[in-house]
């Protein structure tokens, strides 16, 4: 048993050395990129990008923000089978965790109050209200749940009205 941890510790510690004296090859081919580029370049020959005074670029057109978009537009990508496409602005948002499309930023997202996160799915962040003020709590541990539905009390517009939680 010593013997055989004796010999994984060993090659772990060549294998550092090896790959730090660049025998892989060199390591400065990968670049982490939080979201994948867009696809509008003047340096890589695709479609230049909008001139920022522009009103942005017209539904189809290449894009690497929605700021390159004009107005009622997003920049938008489809996402299939783990690869991420060509960036384009679109008028069609993108559905709460859809799977097939990936957004730069929250105006692609159709739901009000959902964000575009760095994987790019929109999402609607847990305990945000609904489009009628209602917002409910997490379940008690009793089974009971909590909530508020956002009106004031008349006496002095202060204080809200809290519902029953049903813990005594």
């Amino acid at each position: 048993m010593r013997l055989g941890l004796a010999m994984v510790l060993m090659a772990g510690g060549l294998a550092g050395c090896a790959a730090s004296d660049g025998a892989f090859g060199g390591t400065d081919d990968y670049i982490d990129v939080d979201n994948p580029p867009g696809n509008c370049s003047a340096e890589t020959g695709a479609a230049p990008c909008p001139d920022p005074d522009s009103s942005g670029n017209p539904e189809g057109g290449p894009c690497i923000t929605s700021q390159h978009c004009a107005a009622g537009t997003s920049c938008v990508a489809p996402f299939e089978d783990g690869h991420v496409g060509d960036f384009t602005c679109t008028s069609q948002c993108i559905a709460s965790e859809d799977q097939g499309a990936w957004c730069l930023d929250d105006t692609a997202c159709c739901e009000a109050g959902a964000i575009c996160t760095s994987r790019g799915l929109c999402v609607t962040p847990e305990g945000s209200a609904d489009d009628t003020g209602t917002s409910t709590g997490d379940t008690g541990t009793d089974g009971s749940s909590g909530s508020s539905d956002g009106t004031t009390d008349a006496s002095s517009g202060s204080e809200g009205t809290t519902g029953s939680t049903g813990m005594g």
